[in-house]
């Protein structure tokens, strides 16, 4: 897509969601060429093992870090998401998630609570465990079912805890408004 964008010459700015695990230093040039000024990953957690028996993988962490730097070079923005709330995680292992999300200090950051949607396999496997009857709470942003290291309020507290500690760093608030300052 990138390289038939280049060879019409057109004059396009886009986004993407993707995994890094597909992305490298030379396809970024291309993909930023041809006009990709941000781009949507899932980083989900600090610790790999953490994602054991989900089916879900991560990328190497040092590899994360050059990419998402690279990026930062580049101009591309990235917005990281990550996932409390598996079913092998502890509190712990959230707070070190929100740590490391401060750390790689992507653009923006999401943290969201692992969701079981009716007709998943995932919701088949916890249904036993889900407490919450309104569907229209199935939304990745509060707690639906019993978690078996952190109760649902705990879940949801360490949640707005990562919000809070990503968004209110002094140097998070001064790259803000510096990148406001500049967009005027």
């Amino acid at each position: 897509m990138a390289e038939e964008i280049l060879r019409r010459r057109i004059d396009v700015r886009w986004g993407c969601e993707t995994h890094l695990g597909h992305l490298d230093k030379e396809l970024l040039d291309l993909l930023y060429e041809a006009g990709l000024r941000s781009v949507n990953v899932g980083i989900e957690v600090a610790d790999p093992k953490t994602l054991s028996g989900t089916g879900r993988e991560q990328f190497v962490p040092d590899t994360q870090f050059e990419l998402v730097r690279y990026c930062d070079r580049l101009g591309i923005r990235v917005t990281a998401f990550y996932l409390f709330g598996l079913p092998n995680s502890t509190a712990e292992d959230m707070r070190a998630t929100a740590r490391y999300a401060r750390k790689l200090n992507t653009h923006v950051a999401s943290f969201n609570v692992l969701t079981p949607y009716p007709g998943t396999k995932f919701y088949e496997s916890v249904k036993d465990h889900i407490f919450e009857k309104d569907f229209t709470r199935f939304t990745s942003y509060t707690p639906v079912m019993h978690h078996k290291h952190v109760s649902p309020a705990a879940l949801e507290k360490l949640k707005e805890e990562a919000f809070v500690r990503f968004y209110f760093r002094p140097a998070y608030i001064a790259k803000f408004l510096q990148r406001m300052l500049l967009w005027r």
